[in-house]
């Protein structure tokens, strides 16, 4: 198996996976497209990309813009839908993202904190478990 090959089926899927995360990041805001792109194309320069020719290169860097333009997209999709089941069902919302963390009595006073309605819910479900 040649070095280009190799760089192929090794480094281009960990790009991808980066560019999904990054994507994520600058659809939230966290973090600007040129950070992103800077974090994607690192993965492939600490990888050796230096060492393809210049033509495999570009081939290589050329595609980073648009694997995070795509990943930016699917990102905001999942934000707004995300968004949306927030404020159609807090309670169930905040209950399913509790469960699935490690400890989900001490998630649900956190999540408590970030939302009234479910903070109401849980003091509710507290004095019936009281009486």
């Amino acid at each position: 198996m040649s070095f280009a090959e190799d760089f192929r089926d090794q480094v281009i899927p960990r790009m991808r996976l980066e560019a999904r995360v990054q994507g994520l990041l600058v659809a939230a805001g966290e973090i600007e497209f040129g950070d992103a792109k800077y974090a994607v194309t690192m993965i492939a320069v600490r990888a050796g990309l230096g060492l393809l020719s210049p033509e495999a290169q570009e081939r290589v860097t050329d595609r980073v813009p648009d694997l995070l333009w795509d990943a930016h997209e699917a990102g905001l999709k999942t934000i707004l839908a995300d968004e949306r089941k927030r404020r159609d069902d807090p309670i169930g919302y905040f209950e399913s993202a509790a469960a699935k963390c490690r400890d989900p009595e001490k998630m649900r006073w956190v999540f408590a904190a970030m939302c009234p309605a479910y903070r109401k819910h849980l003091v509710g479900r507290m004095r019936k478990n009281v009486r």
